[in-house]
């Protein structure tokens, strides 16, 4: 009876362990792979401008598309912004090819004319928490930067509970005329804290319910 005993105890470890990505977080409870794209004074700043970041490596499956609306501000560092409740075109994002064991995703968006296709990411959450880091290369007027996309929320059974999300400029290139300055970025929401599940990105026209978008890369 003991040895049974055992072995299902043993089967018990080994199940829980299947659902372990095996990758160790740093001191800050985020993955190396984030860590190497977002500097310690980017999250900081993030996190004092109210942008919830979760962390963990046992994520749920976010995989889908969800339709953010009202796309609304909450709050931005950037000089001369709007101000915050200000209302920016609704956005559309598609998740995809979550791999757990690499903690990793696939972003996919558009909001009326602006898109991004095929960004690859970094995901951590526990439970139904979840936060995703994406690098986005940028080109202005000839100049070019590295910003981040940051995506957090709490997956339902009809989408995302209180969606935020956040870019930040990580490396400007020195392009202080065109780009706004290392470290500043926005924090946005969905305004009736429900991201809804829908079919697909363009499985409906998107509604424009501002005439700008969220990206930091144009000072204001």
């Amino acid at each position: 009876m003991k040895t049974i005993l055992r072995i299902c105890l043993l089967l018990v470890f080994l199940s829980a362990c299947t659902k372990e990505s095996g990758i160790k977080v740093d001191a800050n409870g985020l993955t190396p792979d984030i860590n190497n794209i977002v500097p310690q004074t980017t999250l900081d700043e993030m996190k004092s401008l109210g942008m919830p970041i979760f962390t963990g490596t046992t994520p749920p499956n976010i995989v889908g598309v969800y339709n953010v609306s009202p796309y609304l501000l909450k709050s931005s560092d950037v000089p001369n912004d709007y101000a915050p409740g200000h209302a920016y075109s609704d956005f559309r994002v598609q998740l995809s090819n979550q791999d757990n064991a690499k903690l990793t995703v696939q972003m996919d968006y558009v909001s009326t004319d602006q898109s991004g296709n095929g960004l690859g990411g970094f995901i951590v959450g526990s439970g139904n928490d979840f936060t995703i880091f994406v690098n986005v290369n940028e080109t202005k007027s000839g100049a070019q930067a590295t910003l981040v996309r940051v995506l957090s929320g709490t997956l339902s059974a009809t989408g995302i509970k209180n969606y935020y999300s956040a870019v930040f400029m990580v490396n400007n290139g020195g392009n202080t005329s065109v780009f706004m300055a290392n470290g500043k970025g926005r924090i946005t929401y969905d305004g009736d804290g429900l991201s809804e599940k829908v079919a697909s990105l363009k499985s409906a026209r998107l509604p424009e319910s501002g005439v700008d978008y969220d990206s930091t890369a144009i000072l204001n």
